[in-house]
Formats: structure tokens, sequence, C-alpha cells
């Protein structure tokens, strides 16, 4: 496939998924009127891939086959830049309002394919699986959601210790694959993804009790036994897209996942009862320099956005020529041509990854993480 259409996307999602909101399953998330509008905007970014004008801008061609640029192992400055030109263009057609859109796990995916090693320290299998999966995803022009925090109960405690053992944990073996058994937290766009990657974030004790939650794996969003539990929509029931323009598009939902004893395949592992890989894993496969990439670009283009809106209401109006507008203005180009000056510097200064590959330099992109979540509501002021 490779790259793929809107209503080819729309179509996978009809597949049966257990996806609940306000204590009620859904039927349809193409058709629900709480879920339709963000499925479209999202389908929309996927028909941009084949628009004539930025296709070369979007994909790439590798072996006589079209990807998504998302998909895209950079192994220069140059190919950072590209990938930095196609995040752009789907975080404009958002206003950058969309930050878990699929490119962000695309990139977090493409990362772990190309660290394949590192899962292979576990066992040859879990590199194996990992690379192939990527390559699985980018044929596919698939969709993620990603699920990281267990449920958060007592904090004092490992989560080997947590009162009423509601952490997803593995409980049984088999020919086929590894029963699991609880809850995650947060997956966002699970309602509107192809697949779940399941990964740790939080720190794990490096001790046996820990290993039966110490794993990384992807399966799909249909899989039997996985269910979604949606928190409220933020428009209300109801509401127009002319009144709610950014929300009842781009609302994309976050949910607690109930692993209902979930068969996951044995292929779909990449790492597997590791408490110290888990916790190595975003660090040492360079990972979290790809998707601080994404997300500095994501924060460009919101930035960007609301300097535009801003001096359109200054123009429209008639006040730039007051000397306090032209302060607030001046702020906002400082906020947008910093974060854009630190993206640029974090693919100038790009260092050795895995896999042959270059990671954006990290501390850049560290400031604009850092940074950005104060920067950002003066603009929105």
């Amino acid at each position: 496939m490779g790259v793929r259409t809107g209503s080819q996307y729309r179509e996978a999602l009809r597949d049966g998924r257990q996806i609940w909101i306000d204590g009620a399953l859904v039927g349809d998330v193409t058709r629900d009127p709480r879920l339709a509008t963000v499925v479209d905007s999202i389908a929309e970014l996927y028909d941009l891939q084949h628009r004539p004008d930025l296709q070369d801008s979007l994909t790439f061609v590798e072996d006589g086959e079209r990807f998504g640029l998302s998909y895209l192992e950079p192994r220069s400055e140059a190919d950072l830049g590209r990938r930095r030109v196609m995040v752009k263009s789907w975080m404009d057609w958002t206003g950058g309002m969309m930050g878990r859109s699929p490119d962000f796990m695309n990139i977090h995916m493409t990362g772990f394919g190309s660290a394949s090693e590192y899962f292979g320290r576990g066992g040859e299998q879990w590199g194996r699986n990992a690379r192939n999966h990527y390559l699985h995803l980018r044929h596919h022009d698939l969709a993620l959601t990603h699920t990281l925090i267990n449920p958060q109960t007592d904090r004092s405690r490992p989560v080997y210790e947590q009162p009423g053992d509601t952490a997803a944990h593995i409980v049984e073996e088999r020919d086929g694959g590894v029963i699991i058994r609880g809850a995650r937290m947060i997956a966002t766009l699970a309602p509107f993804s192809d697949e779940l990657a399941v990964f740790p974030s939080t720190f794990l004790e490096v001790a046996e009790e820990a290993k039966p939650y110490a794993f990384a794996f992807c399966i799909p969003v249909a899989t039997p036994g996985l269910k979604f539990i949606c928190r409220p929509p933020i428009t209300p029931v109801g509401g127009r897209v002319l009144d709610y323009p950014f929300s009842s598009r781009m609302d994309e939902m976050d949910c607690v996942v109930v692993f209902d004893d979930v068969l996951v395949p044995w292929e779909r592992f990449y790492l597997y009862r590791e408490p110290k890989l888990a916790n190595g894993l975003f660090p040492e496969t360079g990972t979290m320099n790809q998707i601080m990439h994404q997300f500095a670009i994501k924060n460009l283009a919101k930035a960007e956005f609301l300097l535009g809106l801003a001096l359109t209401i200054s123009e429209t109006i008639g006040i730039g020529q007051f000397p306090q507008v032209q302060n607030q203005m001046a702020e906002m180009i400082n906020t947008v041509e910093l974060v854009r000056a630190c993206i640029r510097a974090s693919e100038a200064d790009c260092i050795d990854g895995p896999g042959g590959t270059v990671l954006p330099a990290p501390q850049p992109l560290w400031t604009v993480r850092t940074l950005f979540p104060s920067l950002y509501p003066p603009l929105v002021e």
C-alpha cells in the first residue's frame, strides 16, 4: 500500500473495536457525532499525501514503493530537514492543534525500528520483531496510539505492590503468545488509530517481581479483549463545528485501556520481562530525540498560527500602529523565531544514532520542551 487515502483510513476504522463513551459502546467511530469530525480531520492528512503539489514533500520512494515521510529513517541533516517539512505541512493543516496526529507515532516507531539492536539485547527475536513491525507499519501507513502509564493508585509503592493488581501485567504464557490483564493510561488518539503501542515510561525496579510489568508490544486496536474507555468529549453534544472549530475537529481523545485477558502474539513483542531494558528504552534508542523533534515542529506551527491570527486581528481593526500592540507582536515573533532556531540547531548539530541513522541534537529540543509551556499562554493572551 505505501501511502493510503483518507477513505482507506476511514474504512480501516470499521473493525468492531471496543470504544466506550459515557457508559455506552460506540457502534462506528466514523459515524458517531462525537468522533466523526476528528476522523475527517485525520483523513484529510492522509489525502494530502496524494496531492500532486505535495507528494514529493510528504512522501519518499524506496525500492520502488512510496511511503509517508514520517517513516523516513534519517541518515543526514538533509533527511531531518525533509522530515521537518513533512511534519510542518501536516501541523500547519491543523494549526498545530493536533499534536498526536499519526506522524508522532510514526516517528516514534521508526526510532524503535532503527534501534532494533537495542531490543535484541533481550533476545534476538525481540530485535527482529521491532524491525519487522516498523516495516509493516510503514508499508500499510497505519495510525497508532500508545499507552505508557500505569493506573495511579498508591504512588509510594512499586507497581507490583499496588492494591487490586490493576496495572497491565503478564498472567500466562501460551504457545501462541502471552495473556495480558489489567489497565493502562492514557491512550491519546485511540478511537482513531489502527494499532496500540504499549511501552513503559516510568521507572521499574530491577527485580524479579517487576518482570511481569516490563514489556513492550504493539497490537491492533480491535484485538479481542481490548477495551478503551474515553473521557467526555470537549465539544458539547450537538455543538457545531462553526462554534467549536478546534475541539470539534481536533479533540484527539484520551482513553483508559483495559486488557481483559488479551492474547498478545509472540511476534508482536519488542521487549519481554526485562526491567533494565524497559528503563533505558527511550534514551538509549535515541527515540526521545526523534519525537522531541516532531513536537518542537508542532509547537512552531502553533506559535506561527497564533502570531498570524494576532496580525490578522491587528490589521483588520487597525491597531498595528499602537506601541503596546507592536511590543506584544514583537514578543510573539521572538517566541516563533526561538522555537524555529532551536529546531534548526538540533538538525545542524545532529549526532550519530543507531542503525546508521542520525539523531537531532537533544539540548535545543529540550529547550523547546521545557520553555514552550511557559511561552504558549502569553501567545494566547
